[in-house]
């Protein structure tokens, strides 16, 4: 018993950690391209995304965003797959809980 919430504990450490890790890298670019965001002239759409991920460039124009797109879907994926195995072991920690007693 002690050993399996040993092993539930690294798992929601792991969690926690992923999660966080992504919502700050997310929260710097989000807080960079809004700080950025103000200088672009043009674009069509949303300047906060053309900021991050940029568009593609013709000829000699010059590329003006900051070209995050890379680490913010990182971040992105670190954050849903922080909350995926928070939830996959929470939920196998209450079902562990609400076992009968002859099976613990």
């Amino acid at each position: 018993m002690i050993e399996e919430r040993g092993r539930l504990m690294k798992k929601d450490v792991l969690g926690a950690v992923l999660t966080l890790c992504g919502t700050i890298m997310d929260t710097g670019i989000f807080i960079a391209a809004a700080v950025y965001a103000p200088s672009l002239n043009s674009g069509d759409g949303s300047k906060m995304w053309y900021a991050i991920f940029g568009a593609p460039t013709y000829g000699n124009e010059v590329n003006r965003s900051l070209n995050l797109g890379i680490p913010f879907v990182i971040a992105t994926l670190s954050i849903v797959i922080g909350i995926i195995l928070l939830a996959r072991w929470d939920l196998r920690k209450i079902a562990y809980l609400f076992r009968d007693d002859d099976k613990k």
